[in-house]
């Protein structure tokens, strides 16, 4: 006869979670005041995601590349998507392609990620901030893409 016994799952200690005041890009970044420390002098961080298509994964990673950007002077913005497509996208938040971000969205972001609303107003921020940055951030796909380089 075998038993089964259960373990209860694994918690996150409440000293683990730190929990934010929003996910909004536009709003204050002082809740992320923590990141700080843990960032130290890195020169690169890593944003992992567990879902792929969801509103609020766009808006987090979003709102740390601001974060990223204004409080520590990170310059490029690597995601995945792919890399000869994301040189569209590249080119755009850098201030060229006059003002067509349907056509980034279309054909400068792979996986259907062009579809999303956040994505957008995540490239319309960066060429936001470029417009006037004294150190512009650049967009980099780093899939392989479908796409021959030019």
């Amino acid at each position: 006869m075998t038993t089964h016994t259960t373990t209860p799952p694994a918690r996150l200690s409440a000293a683990a979670v730190i929990p934010l005041c929003t996910l909004d890009p536009a709003a204050a970044l002082d809740d992320l005041e923590w990141l700080d420390e843990t960032i130290g002098n890195a020169r690169v961080v890593a944003i992992g995601e567990s879902a792929h298509y969801n509103r609020e994964s766009y808006e987090l990673r979003h709102r740390l590349l601001r974060y990223l950007t204004e409080r520590h002077g990170f310059g490029a913005y690597a995601m995945e998507t792919g890399y000869t497509e994301g040189w569209q996208a590249d080119a755009w938040v850098r201030g060229g392609n006059d003002d067509r971000l349907g056509e980034v969205m279309a054909g400068g972001l792979t996986s259907l990620m062009g579809l999303w609303r956040q994505m957008g107003s995540h490239l319309e921020w960066m060429r936001r901030h470029n417009a006037s940055a004294e150190r512009p951030v650049g967009f980099y796909g780093i899939d392989l893409g479908a796409k021959t380089p030019p």
